[in-house]
């Protein structure tokens, strides 16, 4: 039987949210986000989604929609950290912005775009799991030279570490999208009719066997990706500490390999990959990995 798949692998995520057909679960968890009643949503076509999730650029999957309201709503799940997220969306934003306005057009009449970001990453300070960012004039902090910019950053690491029950619809989706703690996902079903249509479709999307396939590529793709940046960072860390030392024994280095992969396992299990699909990666049995990370 097939894994149950994850919501934070971005194919998943882009199919179940941005498909036509699927409105209704778009509506709910962007009403969640933006905290405004949504009476009904277009979704825009996403021709990308198909041909493009083996490309080697990460986080070409996004969701674009236009709310009842002529609000412009671009989405994005990014599983891997690029550090460029800040530049990334106030490139992509304005695009958005100005898509399908017409010459001529009075400027004044221009939508209101959001961004949405959902990273499964360490990204906002302190204890914030999801910040609001608009416009503000340098010197009257609380004056806000505009609303038609709203960027919106939930922080599913920040989530797990500080939610720890369904207190209203938004901890409700990102309990359904985080995935990690089925008690969270059966109350957030119960609560959120919306959210066990959600959960309907993943069950419907991995019976389909193409996109379980192109769902398990993604998935080792990022975690290959993943692997190589912290890999290349520990061994780096390991050239320094060599730096101005004799040659170790053959017993050390290889030591110290291994605790190099332990410690790349936690992170990648830490953001959400399967315990069986990360030993195979670091090359360790699961009872070795669970014993070594203390699960």
């Amino acid at each position: 039987m097939a894994e149950k798949l994850q919501v934070t692998n971005d194919f998943v995520f882009t199919s179940l949210f941005g498909k036509k057909g699927n409105e209704e679960v778009l509506r709910g968890l962007v009403e969640a986000i933006i905290g405004t009643e949504i009476k009904s949503l277009q979704i825009i076509d996403n021709t990308k989604l198909e041909k493009n999730f083996k490309s080697d650029k990460l986080g070409i999957l996004d969701i674009k929609a236009v709310l009842d309201s002529g609000i412009k709503v671009n989405i994005e799940m990014q599983m891997v950290n690029e550090k460029n997220i800040v530049e990334r969306t106030l490139f992509y934003w304005p695009k958005l912005y100005v898509e399908g306005v017409e010459e001529g057009t009075n400027y004044i009449k221009l939508p209101k775009t959001i961004a949405i970001n959902i990273l499964n990453y360490n990204f906002l300070p302190n204890n914030e799991y999801h910040l609001i960012s608009h416009l503000y004039y340098d010197k009257e902090k609380e004056i806000m030279l505009t609303d038609k910019l709203e960027i919106h950053f939930i922080d599913l690491v920040k989530f797990r570490k500080i939610v720890t029950n369904v207190g209203d619809e938004l901890t409700a989706w990102l309990s359904f999208i985080d995935g990690s703690r089925e008690g969270l996902v059966d109350v957030a079903k119960d609560n959120v009719k919306a959210i066990e249509q959600a959960e309907k479709l993943l069950e419907t999307l991995k019976e389909d066997k193409e996109a379980y396939r192109i769902y398990e590529l993604r998935q080792k793709y990022l975690m290959d990706e993943v692997w190589h940046r912290e890999s290349g960072r520990e061994e780096g860390r390991e050239e320094g500490r060599e730096e101005g030392r004799k040659e170790g024994k053959k017993e050390g280095r290889e030591e110290g390999k291994k605790e190099n992969s332990i410690k790349i396992a936690q992170k990648l299990i830490a953001e959400g990959f399967d315990v069986e699909k990360v030993s195979d990666i670091v090359g360790m049995s699961v009872d070795e990995l669970k014993n070594k990370i203390g699960e």
